[in-house]
């Protein structure tokens, strides 16, 4: 928030785009003091209202635009015969996917690496790379729509910042991380 009031000081109209829920909200109404009932949207929206910010953007709302089964198919179709290096360093459309979903597989499973030839593994990181798919795809639209004049994130390797990440340089949109 601190970077936020910066910003908004230079004359920036501060968006956020977030996660729709999350239990980590729920601890930091009950700190601010903010006790709602109900849709967990209001929760979010009113913590960034205490900030000032009223553009609060979900990047779920998007996702619905893609079916789950589809990006696993593609997902499945782009690992398959390729090198764990391959998916690596596997770019759709100047996203990182490959990268980002590895990161995120690694992260989320608690790994040091994959290993393809592990059925289990490998049908995780199939998961993780249609996901990562769903926020490129997503995340294109978000910020073709939003048009923002700079990006500030925390994260640029796990899904979907890093997604948000490249969206923004595929634009010549600059980030601050």
């Amino acid at each position: 928030s601190l970077f936020a009031k910066a910003l908004e000081s230079l004359g920036y109209e501060i968006h956020v785009l977030t996660g729709r829920s999350s239990s980590k909200i729920d601890k930091i109404l009950r700190k601010l003091g903010i006790h709602v009932l109900g849709d967990r949207l209001i929760r979010i929206a009113k913590i960034f209202e205490r900030f000032g910010i009223r553009h609060v953007h979900y990047y779920q709302d998007y996702y619905r635009r893609y079916s789950p089964g589809v990006l696993e198919d593609e997902a499945r179709s782009l690992i398959k015969d390729r090198s764990e290096k391959e998916i690596l360093e596997l770019i759709k459309d100047d996203f990182r996917v490959g990268q980002c979903a590895v990161s995120s597989f690694i992260r989320i499973n608690r790994r040091c690496g994959f290993h393809l030839r592990n059925e289990k593994e490998r049908e995780l990181l199939v998961k993780e790379l249609a996901h990562s798919l769903k926020a490129a795809y997503a995340l294109d639209v978000i910020i073709g729509d939003i048009k923002p004049d700079l990006v500030l994130t925390y994260e640029r390797a796990y899904t979907p910042f890093g997604q948000i990440y490249d969206a923004c340089i595929k634009r010549g949109i600059p980030v601050i991380s």
